[in-house]
C-alpha cells in the first residue's frame, strides 16, 4: 500500500508542476509564417503519436501514460506524467525546422516486494524491481516545408474522393474536409503526392534526450553463520543519453541510447543449512549482503507501428560486464475507445541464459498539459 501511496503522490507532485510551464513559438518572418508554424507544429504532434508504441518506461514514449507490466511472480506499476515547453521555429531555405522541449516524471514501483528472482524481467536493468522516480528531458526537431499550396492540397483531395463509390455516384466533398488519414482511406494512390506536397522532400522528425534516476530496491538474506534472517534497503541511481529518428512518413522509430547505472543485486539463492543440526533446520535463500554493480548499457531500439499492429526489438549490451540482453514487447491490443494498450512481452539475457514473458496493459493518458 505504501508504494500505491508513493506511486500517486508523484503523479500529484508532476500534475501541480504542469502549469508551470508556457508554450511560446517564434515565427520565421515571412508571409507563411503562420502556415508553416502550424505545419510545423502538427508535423511535432504527429511524430509524438506515432512513436508512441511503446512500453512507458521507454525513453521515448507518449508524455503521459500508465502502466501494468506482470511476470509468474511480480510485476511493476509505471506511472508517466509529462508535457511540452516551448516551441522554437526557424527558417531553413524553403523548409521550417520546428524544436519542441518534452519533459516528464516517470515513477515505478514493484508490485510484489518479496518476488523472487524468477518474478523479474530478463534483461540488464538493474534498478526495474525498484521504487523509482525519474525526470527526463527531450528535444524534437521536425523539418518540413515551410510554404504549403493549400489549393493544391485541396485538388488532390478531390482527385482521391472521386475514386470513392460517394464520390463516383455524384455526391460532392464536404468543404475543408480533408487530411492525410481521409486521403488514405479514399485512395492509397494519392496519399504520397498529397504527403510531398504538405510536407516536402525527405521531412523527418530527431529526437535527442537525457535523463537521471533513482530508485530503492528491498533484499532479504540470511547470516551464514546464524541462518538468521535479515533485510537491507539499497538506493541505485542511473544517467541516460539517447538519440532517435524517425522518418515522418513512416511509423517506424530507431533509437541509440547509453545509459551508466549503480546497481544492486541479491546474491543467488542457496540451500543453507546449521553446522551440525538437522536437515530440517536448513533454509533456502541469499547467502549474504546485496552486492553493488556497475553497469554501462548500451542499446539500440528499433520500433515499427502499422495501423493496430506494433511492435519493438531492444538489444542491449552491458559493456561493464559482458553480458548481451534481448527485448521484444509485441502488441495485441491497439488504442480503441477506451485508450488501452495491451500485449506480450519477451525478454532474453546471456550471462544466465534466462528468458521470461511478461503480460502488460498500458494506458496513455491526457490531462490537457501545456
Amino acid at each position: 500500500m505504501t508504494r500505491i501511496t508513493t506511486l500517486l503522490t508523484g503523479c500529484a507532485l508532476a500534475l501541480f508542476a504542469a502549469p508551470c510551464f508556457a508554450q511560446t513559438v517564434e515565427l520565421c518572418a515571412s508571409k507563411e509564417a503562420k502556415r508553416g508554424a502550424d505545419n510545423a507544429a502538427f508535423a511535432a504532434n504527429f511524430s509524438e503519436e506515432q512513436v508512441s508504441a511503446a512500453p512507458v518506461g521507454a525513453s521515448v514514449s507518449r508524455p503521459n501514460g500508465v502502466e501494468i507490466t506482470t511476470t509468474a511472480d511480480g510485476g511493476v506499476a509505471s506511472l508517466r506524467i509529462g508535457g511540452a515547453l516551448a516551441t522554437n521555429i526557424h527558417c531553413d531555405g524553403d523548409y521550417q525546422v520546428a524544436r519542441t522541449g518534452v519533459w516528464s516524471v516517470t515513477v515505478s514501483a514493484p508490485l510484489n516486494e518479496g518476488a523472487s528472482s524468477d518474478g523479474k524481467l530478463a534483461n540488464l536493468d538493474g534498478l526495474g524491481n525498484s521504487m523509482a522516480g525519474e525526470f527526463g528531458y527531450r528535444r524534437l526537431i521536425v523539418r518540413a516545408r515551410a510554404d504549403v499550396d493549400t489549393t493544391k492540397l485541396e485538388e488532390l483531395c478531390d482527385d482521391a474522393w472521386k475514386n470513392t463509390a460517394a464520390g463516383k455516384a455524384g455526391t460532392q466533398r464536404a468543404d475543408g474536409e480533408c487530411d492525410e488519414g481521409q486521403v488514405e482511406d479514399w485512395d492509397k494512390r494519392v496519399l504520397p503526392t498529397f504527403r510531398k506536397e504538405l510536407w516536402g522532400e525527405n521531412p523527418s522528425a530527431k529526437v535527442w534526450g537525457v535523463s537521471g534516476k533513482v530508485g530503492q530496491e528491498g533484499f532479504e538474506y540470511y547470516d551464514p553463520a546464524t541462518l538468521d534472517k535479515l533485510s537491507d534497503h539499497k538506493t541505485g541511481w542511473s544517467a541516460k543519453l539517447y538519440y532517435a529518428y524517425k522518418p515522418l512518413f513512416q511509423n517506424r522509430l530507431f533509437t541509440f541510447q547509453y545509459e551508466h547505472q549503480r546497481a544492486w543485486e541479491g546474491q543467488e539463492d542457496k540451500i543453507l543449512c546449521p553446522v551440525g543440526g538437522p536437515t530440517s533446520a536448513c533454509v533456502k535463500g541469499a547467502p549474504g549482503k546485496p552486492k553493488g554493480v556497475d553497469k554501462d548499457l548500451f542499446s539500440v531500439d528499433f520500433r515499427q507501428r502499422d495501423n493496430d499492429k506494433a511492435f519493438s526489438v531492444t538489444l542491449t549490451y552491458d559493456a561493464a560486464n559482458e553480458v548481451a540482453a534481448i527485448g521484444l514487447p509485441i502488441y495485441l491490443t491497439s488504442e480503441d475507445k477506451s485508450g488501452l494498450v495491451g500485449g506480450i512481452r519477451f525478454d532474453w539475457r546471456s550471462d544466465t541464459n534466462e528468458s521470461t514473458v511478461a503480460i502488460f496493459m498500458a494506458k496513455p493518458l491526457d490531462f490537457n498539459l501545456p
